[in-house]
């Protein structure tokens, strides 16, 4: 199998949109206090060093892209695919953070609590 260099371009704007589908959507980098920016080229650095272990058959599907509308569902399932795996990230971060505050209360530890700056809220101490 050849990699030709005209499916590089499309493959990269998959990837990249993939990835700032996730950063957006995961709480960390979604938050207004992580300059646009910052998120932008964090997303760019990671969707080139992913390109270099992007399987094989992702070059073979963007060869296949001949049109416009091609593209558009490309990258709508890019972008569907990116918000579902941000969504499980966020959906895991919710559940220690639930165990956190669920073992600060059995620890009679509720009186005890700390800014949380992503949120901007108080929370339990563990």
């Amino acid at each position: 199998m050849t990699i030709t260099f005209t499916a590089y371009p499309i493959v990269f704007v998959l990837l990249l949109t993939r990835i700032t589908t996730i950063m957006a959507t995961v709480t960390f980098f979604g938050k207004p206090r992580v300059p646009a920016r910052l998120r932008v080229t964090i997303a760019l650095v990671i969707s080139f060093l992913l390109m270099h272990i992007v399987p094989a058959s992702w070059y073979d599907i963007a060869l296949r892209i001949y049109s416009l509308f091609d593209l558009l569902i490309a990258v709508f399932s890019e972008i569907l695919l990116g918000f579902a795996v941000g969504l499980a990230c966020d959906t895991l971060l919710a559940v220690f953070v639930s165990g956190g505050y669920l073992a600060g209360f059995c620890s009679s530890l509720t009186i005890a609590s700390v800014i949380d700056p992503l949120h901007g809220t108080n929370e339990n101490a563990i």
